[in-house]
């Protein structure tokens, strides 16, 4: 059902494809302006809040109700426990990313057997947080590298595969640093233009969060539009990864913590971004380099590493890349106080 309704006609308007589908008319002029504005991502009003928005897209992920106030790392912890208790054989999908490793944390913060988890990595992997795998996965658990969960699913069928999405959503989207990195705290109102404001206006109105810096506007577009798109990207061309894989923040707590919370998801810089996902790692890691610089970036490619070799670039950290260099062939990584 998700593949039939993925492709739909409204999808190719959703995302800002003019497609065959749908004639030219204002609705979908006004609409690839702000298509364009935000990258051209497909996007789902799950609120159905905006009268003009988009009528004929089904929105499949409702937002929760009810008014939660627990602490973010609480769910995380409970989240775990929750995928635990399931008895299934975790797969769990690492990109050394702030999000895939806040869930993988968790797991391990509630001691979850060494026989119940596995995970999913890849070069770029270990190139995002090369410290976290030698210490924490290198001879501890078990691992498949540059294995596609597709394959994974083959090699383990009654697998669960949890991912990282949505967490995103939850926070808000990265870009937003790259375009406002000095003005994300001042007011969405000097910085967003207005006919954009307009658009999104009933959804501001009716958040239930004050909506007030261009970094709350962001939040809110990503949140109430996106999550649809987020939850099903990677899903949506094979059924058997549909059928076993759950985004370790897709729960209602997660959402309501993202609407009703008065935990700060920044602080007042980039590097703060997820702060307290960044907590998280940082209280059963200890790696102060991590929580203070780390930033979302693509992984880095294996050639990238190779040319450092020869290179006069001290050790590198998250100010920078991180700790890696090569030694007859093989990564070296190096520890926060080496640096």
């Amino acid at each position: 059902m998700i593949v039939s309704y993925f492709f739909s006609p409204e999808y190719a308007l959703a995302s800002g494809n003019p497609g065959t589908f749908v004639s030219r008319s204002p609705l979908r002029t006004r609409w690839s302006r702000v298509s364009r504005f935000f990258s051209r991502n497909p996007y789902f009003d799950r609120t159905n809040t905006i009268a003009h928005y988009l009528p004929k897209v089904k929105s499949i992920c409702p937002l929760p109700e009810g008014i939660a106030k627990t602490p973010y790392k609480d769910i995380c912890l409970s989240r775990a426990r929750e995928l635990i208790a399931s008895g299934r054989e975790i797969h769990l999908a690492w990109s050394g990313g702030i999000d895939s490793t806040t869930a993988l944390v968790s797991l391990l913060m509630n001691g979850i057997p060494n026989d119940q988890l596995r995970v999913a990595i890849g070069t770029n992997s270990i190139s995002e947080y090369p410290w976290f795998y030698e210490k924490y996965i290198k001879g501890r658990i078990r691992h498949n590298t540059d294995c596609s969960l597709q394959e994974t699913l083959l090699q383990h069928p009654d697998s669960l595969v949890v991912t990282g999405e949505l967490n995103d959503q939850i926070f808000c989207i990265a870009s937003v640093l790259e375009k406002y990195p000095e003005t994300f705290l001042e007011s969405y109102k000097q910085h967003i233009p207005g006919d954009i404001i307009t658009f999104f206006d009933p959804l501001i109105v009716k958040s239930p969060r004050p909506i007030e810096t261009v970094f709350d506007f962001f939040g809110l577009a990503n949140f109430t539009l996106k999550w649809q798109f987020a939850k099903i990207r990677k899903l949506r061309f094979n059924k058997t990864l549909a059928r076993n894989t759950i985004h370790f923040f897709d729960t209602d707590d997660f959402q309501r913590w993202a609407m009703h919370t008065d935990e700060p998801k920044i602080l007042k810089t980039p590097q703060t971004f997820k702060y307290p996902a960044r907590k998280v790692i940082y209280d059963f890691t200890k790696d102060r380099d991590y929580f203070d610089n780390k930033l979302k970036v693509n992984s880095i490619r294996d050639e990238d590493i190779a040319n450092w070799k020869n290179s006069k670039i001290k050790p590198l950290s998250y100010s920078n890349v991180h700790y890696v260099h090569l030694e007859h062939g093989e990564y070296r990584i190096g520890l926060p106080h080496e640096a």
